[in-house]
């Protein structure tokens, strides 16, 4: 008997601890072929030196959604229970979605307190720098599983300390089972109804989606800015508008469509107009 691969992310802040939580799952799931995607191993490995590359951080999104697919792929026919594990921030609901887009998904967004995660971070060998950290922290879209119906199969873990990890790991081993048993229905149809939604709201909601991340982003950068924050306001905002335009020309050509991943392109383009990537 064929079985469905599940496709398990885990997101929240850096230093939440979703490392720690994705190497214990196996002692927990021994029937399950697992493997596990690491953003920040991946990201390590491809990395020059230790500074955060904004660019290279993207490009190792697109190879692990690469990577996810061509895995799906290749045990679709399978007999045994797979689990994928996707172990990244992904605090922007966008970036999540195109895994849903690809396999049965479930999110478990660990909610560890920001104080501890800074320490965490801090602790790293590359941590994630303060400015983008903080920035993370106020971009965070938590999964909302009463409100966004491809969010259904989500729960909240913390991990403050060690002797949270053995509870929290149980309740995520329990979770997958409980997913695997119990898929998303029907999933085909939801994923055709997102997409047309998805299709229609793009010309109306696009700018705005993204003129309120591009806000944010001002305030934040300017929250750090050291110099005169007259001339660092003018230059954040007409790079702001320079992109809204892009995103507006993008909403109304042809090949207008599902734009989550066009509008984190965008925001990434924003970082480099600003000389923030």
């Amino acid at each position: 008997m064929t079985t469905r691969p599940v496709v398990l992310v885990l997101c929240g802040l850096p230093g939440a601890g979703k490392s720690s939580l994705a190497s214990g799952l196996a002692a927990r799931l021994p029937d399950y072929s697992i493997e596990i995607l690491d953003y920040d191993a991946i990201y390590t490995d491809k990395s020059l030196g230790n500074r955060f590359e904004p660019g290279l951080w993207h490009t190792t999104r697109e190879s692990v959604h690469q990577s996810v697919r061509h895995t799906l792929d290749s045990i679709a026919e399978a007999s045994t229970r797979h689990l994928i594990v996707l172990d990244d921030n992904m605090y922007y609901r966008s970036m999540r979605k195109r895994f849903w887009q690809l396999a049965q998904t479930c999110q478990v967004f660990v909610d560890t307190s920001l104080e501890t995660c800074r320490r965490r971070n801090a602790q790293r060998d590359i941590p994630v720098p303060s400015s983008v950290f903080n920035r993370m922290a106020a971009l965070l879209e938590v999964p909302q599983p009463e409100s966004v119906p491809w969010e259904h199969h989500s729960i909240q873990v913390a991990l403050e300390s060690n002797e949270d990890r053995n509870e929290a790991l149980q309740r995520i081993a329990d979770f997958i089972q409980h997913v695997e048993q119990h898929p998303e229905a029907p999933t085909a149809d939801l994923r055709l109804i997102e997409q047309e939604k998805s299709r229609e709201s793009n010309r109306a909601s696009s700018v705005h989606c993204l003129d309120g991340r591009l806000r944010k982003l001002v305030s934040l950068m300017l929250q750090d800015c050291k110099e005169s924050k007259a001339v660092r306001a003018k230059q954040l905002n007409d790079a702001r508008k320079a992109t809204l335009q892009r995103c507006r020309d993008m909403a109304a050509s042809s090949r207008s469509g599902d734009m989550d991943e066009e509008l984190d392109l965008l925001e990434l383009a924003f970082m480099q107009l600003c000389g923030e990537a």
